[in-house]
Formats: C-alpha cells, sequence, structure tokens
C-alpha cells in the first residue's frame, strides 16, 4: 500500500498552516540520516515525522528515536508504518512548547542527543531557535527552505545576512550538505530545500555574560539595516554612549550594520558594557 492509499484510508487531508510537505523520496532520508551521526550510542529527536519514513531511516541507525508530532491525525498513520521500530517513542504535542530537556531526560537516557528532522517550513526558524538555545544537542541535522539555509550560510554585507545568521552562527558552526527538489516531497512545496548541519560550539563565539547586550546591538544595527551603525545603534542606546562605543571598537560611524562581522559586533558590544 503506497502513501496516498494509505492517507486515503484514514482520511487524512495535508494542512497548509502546518507547512505539511511529507519526504516521499527513498534516497533522501538514508542520507539524512548517516549524515547527521546516529549510532548505536545516539539517540535522535525529530520533528514533524510525517509519513515516518525519516523515523525509520533513524531507528534501523540510532539507540533511540523520539519524534514529536502536533497532529494527531498522524497516530495511526505513524503506528503503522513505525510498528516494527521498536526503539521508537512517539510524542504528541507543539515542539515550541514542550521542556525538551526533559523529553531528552525521560526518552534519551545515556545516549548522546542529535536532531534529525525535515521541519515544518511554517515554524522553521522558531524550532531552530529553541533547539540551539537548548543547548542540549550535539549537532542538527534538518532540511529547511533553501532560502533559510542561505540566510544561515550568508556572509556580511549580503542580502541573505541578517541577525538570525549571527545568532546561529554565534553558537553553531554551519554546514550545507544537500539540496532536494520539490519533487521529492508530497504534496509538492512551491520551493526548493536544502540539508543543512547545524554543529553546537562547545563554546558560543559571544561569553554568556555579553549575550543578552550582543543580541540588543545586532538587532538593533538590522532594525533599520539601511541607516549607517551610528544612527541605527542611536535608536535603541543613549546617541553618545553608541558614538563613543563604536569609535572605541575601531569601527567606522558610517558604516551599515549589516557589514560587520560578528567579532566586530563583539567589540562594539563590549565598550558600551563599559559605558552602560
Amino acid at each position: 500500500m503506497n502513501e496516498r492509499e494509505i492517507l486515503r484510508r484514514h482520511g487524512f487531508t495535508f494542512s497548509k498552516s502546518m507547512g505539511q510537505n511529507f519526504l516521499v523520496n527513498p534516497d533522501i532520508c538514508p542520507r539524512m540520516a548517516r549524515l547527521c551521526g546516529a549510532d548505536k550510542d545516539s539517540g535522535v529527536l525529530e520533528i514533524g515525522p510525517g509519513f515516518g519514513a525519516l523515523t525509520k531511516a533513524l531507528c534501523s541507525r540510532a539507540g533511540r528515536v523520539v519524534s514529536i508530532e502536533v497532529d494527531r491525525r498522524l497516530t495511526p498513520i505513524l503506528a503503522r508504518n513505525l510498528a516494527g521500530c521498536t526503539n521508537h517513542a512517539l510524542l504528541e504535542g507543539d515542539a515550541r512548547l514542550l521542556d525538551l530537556g526533559a523529553i531528552t531526560a525521560e526518552y534519551l537516557p545515556g545516549l548522546a542527543p542529535v536532531v534529525a528532522a525535515n521541519l515544518p517550513y511554517s515554524i522553521t526558524s522558531e524550532i531552530l531557535t529553541k533547539l540551539i538555545e537548548s543547548r542540549i544537542f550535539g549537532s542538527l541535522v534538518v532540511m529547511v527552505q533553501a532560502e533559510v539555509a542561505r540566510r544561515l550560510s550568508a556572509a556580511p554585507g549580503t542580502k541573505a545576512y541578517g541577525s538570525f545568521t549571527i545568532f546561529c552562527r554565534v553558537h553553531c558552526e554551519p554546514e550545507m550538505l544537500f539540496d532536494v527538489p520539490p519533487g521529492s516531497f508530497m504534496p509538492r512545496p512551491a520551493v526548493d530545500s536544502t540539508v543543512i548541519r547545524l554543529s553546537r560550539r562547545q563554546t558560543p563565539l559571544v561569553p554568556d555574560e555579553l549575550l543578552g547586550l550582543f543580541f540588543r546591538v545586532v538587532r538593533a544595527a538590522f532594525s533599520q539595516r539601511r541607516k549607517t551603525l551610528k544612527n541605527a545603534l542611536s535608536a535603541a542606546f543613549p546617541p553618545e554612549l553608541a558614538t563613543e562605543a563604536i569609535g572605541a571598537a575601531g569601527a567606522s560611524p558610517l558604516v551599515r550594520g549589516e557589514t560587520l562581522g560578528i567579532a566586530e559586533f563583539l567589540n562594539i558590544a563590549h565598550e558600551l558594557g563599559k559605558r552602560l
């Protein structure tokens, strides 16, 4: 019985609001399972299992796999498709709201936790932010829109470069793995997809004590990205302090924030911290 027949039997229809595009290309899932590095000593968290195609590939390699699915209509379909996967657990709920630390402690004890997922495109940034901020997972191998992948790997001064690029880079080392054409999904999405790996840095590029101020500076710089750095920061901090900090950090007040790298933003945050 193919996927369409299974869906028809269960009366399932795809939800656009949930960003449901399920993988049906048989070559993609084993490749993702291999590239995420899962082995018998690994515990894998999957978000949005869909039909369970990637789940099955992960279960064949990992010590244990726990999947989070918000759409309860998929529960009987996954139960059928994953009946032989004795090292799998399915949790119903919204991954954005669940306690990932508690989940990994309960379902993946003693295993090295990693993430592998075809992320719902409508909530990709929210999910990635939560996964990265948890500092639980050694790596994330996820399928995202090609546009998001370009943002994560963008260089300073490019259109795709932004505050989310910097957030991910501070905590992770991004690596583009391979592209996935629209025909690999059901239903077929209107965008191309890319599988990326985000490897967690043992030590973030910004010290914990400066993280809050650092990202205040970054968000201010990109909230008005066509303005000079001086004008952008002066909207978020006392103008005279912003000007002093920019100069002390060795940056030009006339440069645009979108051209600065992490080290330059960190220097400015450090100088601002002395003055606030």
